[in-house]
C-alpha cells in the first residue's frame, strides 16, 4: 500500500492543484474559468485520484483535482478545450474526449464552464498489480486511446460553485461573471 501511495503522490505532484488564484497576470487578453468537476470511476466516486488536460492557445496544462472537484484556472481567452482525464487506480488510466469545449472571455472576467459529472468504466482486463506497475511490468500512460468508455454530461448549477470561488478567491469578487457551458465531449 505504501508503494501505491508514493506513485499516486508522485502522479499528482506534477500537476497543478491551486484553486486560489489572484489577479497578478490578468489582462485584457487572459480570464479565469472555474466549475466543478466529478468523476465517477468504475461505480466510486473518485475525484480526488484524477486530473484534466485542457488545451488552450498556450498549449495544454494539467490540474490535478481534489476530493471537491473545483477547478480554477488562469488562462488566455479563447477556445479552452478539455482533450482527457487521467485518474490513478491501481495504474494510469487515460480517457479521452473530443469535442468538449467552451469559450473562456477573458478581459478581467471570470467563465463558469458548468458542472461536470464523468460516469467511467475502464477496462477491468487492464487493471494490473501495484508490484507490476511500480517496477516496470505495469500499464503506462497512453495518450492517444481511451482506457474503457466515459460518459460525459455538463449542467447548470453555479450558486454553490460560485459561493465556493468566492471563498477561495475574496480578492477576485469584483470580476465579471459568464456562464459559457462546456460543450459535452465523445469519447474517444
Amino acid at each position: 500500500m505504501k508503494i501505491f501511495n508514493m506513485m499516486v503522490i508522485l502522479f499528482l505532484v506534477g500537476c497543478s492543484t491551486n484553486r486560489r488564484l489572484d489577479a497578478d497576470g490578468l489582462a485584457d487578453k487572459k480570464g479565469i474559468f472555474f466549475g466543478k468537476v466529478d468523476i465517477m470511476f468504475n461505480g466510486k466516486q473518485f475525484t480526488e485520484n484524477c486530473s484534466l488536460v485542457f488545451e488552450q492557445e498556450d498549449g495544454e496544462s494539467e490540474y490535478a483535482l481534489d476530493e471537491s472537484g473545483y477547478i480554477t484556472v488562469k488562462a488566455p481567452m479563447g477556445k479552452i478545450s478539455f482533450k482527457r482525464v487521467i485518474c490513478m487506480d491501481d495504474a494510469p488510466y487515460v480517457h479521452l474526449f473530443t469535442g468538449a469545449h467552451f469559450h473562456n472571455y477573458g478581459k478581467m472576467t471570470k467563465t463558469y464552464f458548468g458542472n461536470i459529472t464523468i460516469t467511467w468504466l475502464a477496462d477491468e482486463e487492464k487493471k494490473v498489480s501495484v508490484f507490476q506497475s511500480f517496477f516496470g511490468g505495469g500499464k503506462s500512460v497512453n495518450k492517444d486511446k481511451s482506457d474503457g468508455m466515459a460518459k460525459m454530461t455538463v449542467k447548470k448549477n453555479i450558486e454553490p460553485v460560485l459561493r465556493e470561488f468566492n471563498r477561495m478567491n475574496s480578492s477576485l469578487t469584483n470580476l465579471g461573471t459568464r456562464t459559457v457551458l462546456m460543450k459535452v465531449g465523445k469519447s474517444k
